[in-house]
């Protein structure tokens, strides 16, 4: 984590994680995270192994090239774009956070 506050989830763990800190999520488990508090979150992802279906490229497709110079206003996904970028590259959805981290 470069900046920011989150919550993460890996399989039946739940954490908190702040500047500094640092956290392996591997394939095959179910993990996600929620962003805490009103600032925004700056953090460095590396994933493993690279290539041609790798992480890397899902996030590429899914994401879109910046505006403007500044952050956008948060908003949905958009979901249908999601499903076939999730089927195309393996990926599964399967749910939100646990229930002990839901507002």
């Amino acid at each position: 984590m470069l900046e920011g506050a989150l919550t993460l989830w890996c399989g039946e763990q739940t954490w908190s994680v702040s500047a500094g800190s640092f956290a392996l999520l591997p394939r095959g488990l179910a993990h996600g995270f929620k962003v805490e508090g009103s600032r925004p979150v700056k953090m460095l992802v590396l994933t493993f192994p690279g290539g041609p279906a790798g992480f890397e490229h899902f996030v590429e497709e899914m994401g879109e090239p910046a505006k403007a110079l500044s952050l956008p206003r948060p908003e949905p996904p958009d979901l249908a774009k999601l499903q076939a970028l999730t089927s195309k590259y393996g990926i599964e959805l399967v749910g939100s956070a646990p229930q002990s981290e839901q507002a």
